[in-house]
């Protein structure tokens, strides 16, 4: 976690293995998700909310294609507050997971990143993920460890 004076300011979490984190989501935290927030009206898709694109991701989550899982099993999730942003903040506890992420074996990692988040690509580009696969609304990027 990145913290200052201010409070938290970003995080970052991963797992070794996304197939076995995918599926303790599937049996453990999206069935208790999915009846507490039901999926927004598809002929409304055009309007929903920020929170009702949330909401579809409980009962629809991204999940990375098999050829990138095959050669990168971990994946990382990274979140920083534009104030956490810069100074090297989001490179130090990414290298943070890596370590973590080999020390457990893991060969490589990948993540998922919207096309339209242009900047979060050129960050991960820059600290040397590369594409592994895309559609119109995803690249998957990977990095091995």
């Amino acid at each position: 976690m990145l913290a200052d004076d201010a409070g938290p300011a970003g995080y970052v979490l991963g797992t070794p293995d996304s197939r076995q984190f995918e599926d303790l989501a599937e049996r453990h935290w999206w069935p208790t998700l999915r009846r507490r927030y039901p999926a927004p009206e598809p002929g409304r898709r055009a309007e929903w909310t920020l929170d009702e694109w949330r909401v579809h991701l409980f009962h629809h989550p991204w999940i990375a294609p098999a050829e990138v899982v095959g050669r990168h099993p971990s994946h990382l999730h990274i979140d920083l507050l534009p104030r956490g942003q810069g100074n090297g903040h989001g490179r130090r506890l990414i290298e943070t997971l890596f370590d973590a992420l080999r020390e457990r074996g893991s060969p490589g990692v990948h993540l998922g990143v919207g096309r339209r988040n242009q900047r979060a690509i050129g960050f991960y580009r820059h600290i040397g993920f590369t594409e592994l696969e895309s559609d119109e609304h995803a690249l998957w990027l990977g990095m091995r460890l």
